[in-house]
């Protein structure tokens, strides 16, 4: 199983898509950055499951809320940029 994090430069854009995800029944957990994705000059994150992320992206984009990037992190703490 592999954790999600959809990263986010400001507090503001993470909690409109913390909302929204929350609203449409995605568990999301908002956060700062853990530092393996600070280097990415994003401050914010939504970290998620891996069972709803296509849709998240979906539908952050159908909203308009910008975020940086998609991040799929493994047991074993190995990072990836996912592009969907």
């Amino acid at each position: 199983m592999y954790d999600y994090y959809l990263t986010f430069k400001s507090i503001t854009g993470a909690q409109q898509g913390e909302g929204l995800l929350l609203r449409q029944g995605i568990r999301v957990r908002l956060q700062r950055s853990p530092a393996f994705l600070s280097k990415n000059g994003c401050g914010y994150a939504l970290k998620m499951r891996s069972g709803d992320v296509s849709k998240a992206v979906g539908l952050l984009r159908l909203a308009r809320i910008s975020f940086g990037g998609v991040y799929r992190v493994d047991s074993s703490g190995n990072v990836e940029e996912t592009l969907l």
